[in-house]
């Protein structure tokens, strides 16, 4: 998995660093109904929306976890009170010895 992630990670991080490099450039970017309109440069205007992209994921990602990690917690306890009830039954069902 790090292998993977330094061979697509790195040659995307290069990638993107020249990309800002090379388009320093002013856009102006509006809305339609609104009369405001925003210059910055063009790295920023397609940088932006992946950095926003890339901070859902980490959210979608993260929530995902965090139910998997309560289900494992739900499990867990499942199991504990399953060889609870094991444990009991065979101190009940024990027979004495002779």
């Amino acid at each position: 998995m790090k292998l993977l992630f330094w061979l697509v990670g790195l040659p995307l991080a290069a990638v993107t660093v020249l990309f800002a490099l090379s388009n320093r450039q002013a856009v102006t970017l509006a809305l339609w109904p609104l009369d405001e309109a925003l210059v910055i440069p063009v790295y920023l205007a397609a940088l932006l929306p992946a950095l926003a992209g890339f901070l859902l994921g980490l959210l979608m990602a993260g929530g995902r976890k965090l139910g998997e990690q309560a289900e494992t917690r739900r499990q867990a306890q499942s199991i504990r009170e399953l060889r609870r009830q094991l444990e009991e039954s065979r101190q009940v069902n024990q027979v004495p010895s002779s």
